[in-house]
């Protein structure tokens, strides 16, 4: 509500609007903030929705608030809010000691994201982002059991149920329906489908069959194969002899911003510098120590390249989730002890 600048009134609304629908059919229900992602530990406040307040003065509201202005555009900004949402209901999951998630996604949706994801770039995601199971996160797995049955379907049954269903605002300006990629994707499979009923079907259907050689599911192998944000594949990896898609555009990006004074970021072109990055040798430099000193590019490298397209070279670290800041720290001190051990190793 409050990115949507909404005042404290309309948010408790809706907030009891959300709790009569639960209550109706019987669940317990639990709130929290969006913005509690920004800062999640074991002390955050997860109440019984009836419960669930909203203060004016919140410092992760302020967080989020400042993070999203941040960002370059509104295509950025709704997938970072659209991951930053997954990324707590895992979180809200382990401190509740669930182990299953299920979503709300049905096939029109999925087809959406489909064509959406490609275009951001997490086309080798679609496998967890779309299929019955995301199993990308650690003890908890996200199922989507009404995937096989579309938006009308399921509409026509709350209807004949006589259930009421909790929606967002319908009525937006045309001149928002170019605001993003999501946005405009959505406006195009739903009008597409009001003219041809097999779309989303021939949509969902396509994109089930689409396979990557790089699956989005638990590490079994090694953790640092993750996105530190979303939790997909780090697709960002190339053997340093090898040209890339990113090193291009990487490339591209550098000379046209920096022309003739682009030498020096060319150099870090799809490697980051092992020497003076991590770790100086001894423990008031290592990366240990260095908490809230990481750069951007110590974040980067740990990226997914569509979260790589989120968080650019301009993000303000200090504002970053603290999951992400905690992991990124994590993989920069594993990484400065390998460097450190290697020369003992046989």
């Amino acid at each position: 509500g409050i990115l949507k600048q909404k005042g404290l009134e309309e948010r408790k609304e809706r907030i009891e609007s959300i709790q009569k629908q639960i209550e109706a059919v019987g669940f317990q229900s639990y709130g929290i903030s969006l913005s509690s992602a920004m800062d999640f530990d074991e002390s955050s406040m997860i109440s019984p929705l009836g419960d669930l307040t909203c203060c004016p003065d919140n410092k992760n509201d302020e967080k989020l608030v400042k993070l999203c202005g941040e960002l370059s555009d509104e295509t950025s900004k709704r997938d970072f809010l659209h991951k930053l949402r997954q990324n707590l209901m895992v979180l809200v999951a382990k401190s509740l000691k669930c182990q299953k998630i299920f979503l709300a996604e049905d096939s029109t949706s999925l087809a959406i994201s489909i064509l959406s994801n490609v275009a951001v770039g997490r086309g080798a995601q679609l496998a967890s982002d779309c299929g019955f199971i995301n199993n990308r996160y650690s003890n908890v797995m996200m199922l989507r059991p009404m995937r096989d049955f579309s938006r009308f379907e399921i509409e026509y049954y709350l209807r004949t149920m006589h259930y009421n269903c909790v929606e967002d605002e319908k009525n937006e300006d045309c001149s928002k329906m170019y605001s993003s990629i999501q946005k405009l994707t959505t406006n195009f499979v739903t009008d597409l489908e009001n003219q041809f009923g097999g779309t989303v079907s021939t949509i969902f259907r396509t994109g089930e069959k689409i396979s990557s050689g790089i699956q989005n599911e638990k590490r079994e192998v090694c953790s640092d194969d993750s996105c530190v944000f979303c939790n997909g594949c780090l697709d960002t990896g190339a053997p340093r002899d090898t040209a890339s898609a990113i090193e291009a555009t990487n490339f591209s990006r550098i000379i046209s911003s920096k022309g003739s004074n682009a030498e020096l970021d060319l150099n870090k072109i799809g490697i980051i510098k092992d020497k003076g990055e991590t770790s100086k040798g001894g423990c008031d430099d290592c990366s240990c120590s260095r908490k809230h000193n990481i750069s951007c590019q110590d974040i980067r490298q740990f990226l997914c390249y569509a979260c790589q397209l989120i968080f650019n070279d301009k993000s303000n670290v200090t504002i970053l989730p603290a999951h992400v800041i905690k992991s990124v720290n994590e993989r920069l001190r594993l990484k400065s002890m390998a460097t450190e051990i290697q020369d003992f190793l046989l």
